[in-house]
Parts: structure tokens; C-alpha cells; sequence
């Protein structure tokens, strides 16, 4: 209900002062088994630790104004795509950076690359842009096969967010 309603514009977000690293770290380790499952990952903390690192600029960051529910929905939609995309069973980081000067916040989520990352070099930039970012498309392991522009992936339709 919440992917639905963030993408339909109408979720209200809840402000509350949050401590980023404790929601991250909670978002992943244990109780999200079906996230450390994803990539063939650990069950404990510690296996989960190493898995999913998490790399705060500076350490400890300070106390943010957020939504958590919201904030650890887009961490772990972008861990899930990590896992699906890069490198399986590769070591998925988080990184989070904040310049207090700008007040700007910065997470990155980072794999090794997957199995076609090669061939989406190939293709050029815009080529791959339009293979990877592009609405409604899913790359899989078909990459490139069946598709008439040459461009990989697939269609996605209604049913496969089933």
C-alpha cells in the first residue's frame, strides 16, 4: 500500500527526529530475512553486517527529520536492486554522506556489477540508459534476447508486479 500510494503522490510522510544508521541497520538485520535472502545471504547480524555494510560520513551522523517507514522503504527497494542487479551473493554497501555546510544528505547503495554489465557498456550511453531507466522495462537474464530495438530487457506488464 505504501509503493502505491508514494508513486500515486498521496502518502503523507510522518516526520519524526531519526537516527539514519539505527533505521538502516534495522531495515536489514535480522528480522528482513527476505532481504538477506535475496542475494543468498547470512541470517545473523554479524553475516548480515558483512553482507551489508553500512559506511556513515561522519560517524555517528546526526539526528534527521524523517519519515522512517519511508526512509527505509527506499533503502531497501535500492538494497533489493542491488542484490537483483549486481553481483549475486556480492557484498551490498550502504553509504550515507552529509555536508553540514550544504545540508544536503547523500545515500548511495552499492554492488559489484552483474552479469551483463558488459554488455550494457557496449550498447553506449544513451542506448543503455533507455535498456535500464526506462519505465516499464526489467532487464533479466533473456538480456537481449527477443526484443526488436536490440536494446535487452523486456516489457514489463500488470502482472509481473504480481
Amino acid at each position: 500500500a505504501m509503493a502505491r500510494d508514494v508513486i500515486h503522490e498521496v502518502y503523507e510522510p510522518k516526520l519524526e527526529r531519526v537516527d539514519i544508521g539505527s533505521i538502516l541497520c534495522g531495515s536489514n538485520f535480522p528480522s528482513s530475512s527476505a532481504l538477506l535472502d535475496l542475494g543468498g545471504g547470512g541470517g545473523t547480524t554479524k553475516q548480515g553486517l558483512e553482507r551489508f555494510p553500512l559506511v556513515t560520513h561522519p560517524s555517528p551522523l546526526p539526528l534527521f527529520a524523517f519519515d522512517p517507514q519511508l526512509f527505509k522503504y527506499i533503502h531497501r527497494n535500492a538494497v533489493s536492486n542491488a542484490c537483483k542487479y549486481g553481483k549475486k551473493g556480492g557484498v551490498v554497501m550502504t553509504e550515507v554522506r552529509f555536508d553540514a555546510q550544504t545540508s544536503i544528505l547523500e545515500m548511495d547503495v552499492i554492488n559489484l556489477p552483474g552479469e551483463h554489465h558488459d554488455e550494457i557498456l557496449k550498447m553506449g550511453n544513451e542506448a543503455a540508459r533507455e535498456a535500464v531507466f526506462s519505465p516499464r522495462r526489467r532487464l533479466h537474464s533473456d538480456f537481449g534476447k527477443g526484443d526488436d530495438d536490440g536494446a535487452g530487457g523486456r516489457e514489463s506488464s500488470p502482472s509481473d508486479a504480481n
